[in-house]
């Protein structure tokens, strides 16, 4: 779980830093918003086949 808080930490320093130097705050945090969510769906899914994997082994 403190893999997955640093990784949004860094995407968002990534995200206040290009804001500070281009003035534009809305774009890079829909860019990081839209970042964490293709990370969260792709481990939801890896979670979810391990799961279904585990349940046949267990008959």
């Amino acid at each position: 779980m403190k893999k997955c808080t640093r990784a949004a930490a860094v995407f968002l320093i990534i995200s206040t830093l290009f804001c500070l130097l281009t003035y534009e705050a809305f774009i890079p945090l829909i860019a990081v918003a839209l970042i964490y969510l293709v990370i969260v769906i792709l481990l939801s899914a890896g979670v979810s086949k391990l799961e279904r994997r585990l349940k046949k082994n267990e008959r």
